[in-house]
């Protein structure tokens, strides 16, 4: 089973339901797109995925595997969401963060490994603390720091947020770069330039509900729009 299988499932906050009776599937191997208005759900379908929060009704099967709070080490080693706040740390440097997520994660990358990593981040020559670093330097060390840990399932929580044209064309080639080399790539996000660019799916949060579309065959932000009509 090549895809992510969602089953009739509901997510509420106290008296508020935020997602009631959603089925559909995600497929592995390709890029989608989680969008919509804030507050309709597209963040916390993200932190149900990862396994950070638990659903009242349904089911999730990653692959063959059932989704189920907690997560198996094996599970928690092929998901990882990248939030919206960069998951660097401030007072090391981008080679000092390398080093203490591959600690964290137990892995063993080699001298030589890492420094391909921050050349293709284009950060191997960046010595000073992250805190010095503007926010597209940040998002690319994040995105390495996603290299490093090498999840067969990344979600990006609002990747584009903040970033100028040129960074945004970097997350942009990344991503495709992931999904070539066997990665599922999973983003919500409100730039729809994004999505028209690199999209196999968009998945449109309203009312509850989750419409899945072929991303080629329809315009994403009248799309979206059409969702703020109530306001009008």
């Amino acid at each position: 089973m090549k895809k992510i299988e969602i089953n009739n499932l509901t997510k509420s906050y106290g008296e508020k339901t935020v997602l009631e009776n959603v089925t559909i599937d995600i497929p592995l191997n390709s890029i989608s797109f989680f969008v919509g208005k804030n507050g309709a759900g597209k963040t916390t379908l993200m932190d149900i995925l990862v396994g950070l929060t638990n659903i009242e009704k349904g089911q999730i099967f990653i692959g063959e595997q059932l989704a189920k709070i907690p997560y198996s080490q094996q599970l928690r080693e092929k998901i990882f969401l990248l939030p919206v706040e960069n998951i660097s740390i401030d007072y090391l440097t981008a080679m000092e963060n390398i080093e203490y997520f591959q600690t964290i994660f137990n892995l063993n990358l080699t001298d030589l490994e890492i420094e391909k990593i921050l050349t293709d981040y284009q950060l191997i020559n960046e010595t000073n603390l992250v805190e010095s670093f503007s926010t597209g330097m940040k998002k690319r060390l994040d995105l390495a720091i996603l290299e490093v840990i090498a999840p067969e399932i990344i979600l990006l929580d609002e990747p584009s947020l903040g970033l100028d044209v040129y960074h945004v064309d970097f997350l942009r080639k990344k991503l495709l770069e992931y999904k070539a080399t066997g990665k599922t790539v999973i983003v919500t996000s409100h730039d729809m330039s994004l999505a028209n660019k690199i999209a196999d799916q968009v998945y449109l949060f309203n009312n509850k509900k989750i419409e899945k579309y072929d991303a080629k065959k329809i315009d994403s932000e009248k799309m979206v729009l059409e969702t703020y009509r109530e306001y009008q």
